[in-house]
């Protein structure tokens, strides 16, 4: 999954933070794709995606481990709850947004594929992803 990090805490909290501001980034994206006319919800359930990846990343970093160039959710919430346990509930909220990396985003032969999640699907994600922020903001925080 990862390799360990043998950087300073205060060198892997800048860097987490880095990792912070795009995740908001891709949050404040998926925010304003539901609230357009038409809302775009393919891209908003991509960004929501992107941005608890983002975050658990983030917390990885922190917590000294190297993530490696995954999408998969449960995986990276799986290795991040064992160095943050009581985030562990938290972060298996987002195993199933790991699809909503690629899932909607091309179209498919049976029928339903390729549909997005319904508004208030992506509402939620973006309610934890908002209170995951908060957590990984306060990791990175220096005390």
């Amino acid at each position: 999954m990862s390799t360990p990090d043998p950087a300073p805490i205060d060198e892997r909290r800048e860097e987490a933070a880095r990792w912070v501001k795009i995740a908001a980034e891709d949050e404040r994206v998926a925010r304003i794709c539901l609230e357009l006319d038409d809302p775009a919800l393919t891209a908003a359930a991509y960004h929501c995606q992107q941005a608890a990846e983002k975050l658990m990343k983030a917390m990885l970093i922190v917590a000294a481990v190297r993530p490696r160039r995954i999408h998969d959710l449960a995986a990276l919430g799986d290795v991040a709850g064992q160095h943050f346990p009581l985030a562990r509930l938290l972060l298996a909220r987002f195993a199933p947004l790991t699809g909503w990396a690629s899932d909607f985003r091309y179209p498919g032969d049976e029928p339903g594929a390729g549909m997005p999640p319904h508004s208030y699907a992506i509402r939620d994600a973006l309610a934890n992803i908002r209170e995951l922020a908060v957590l990984v903001d306060a990791l990175t925080t220096p005390t």
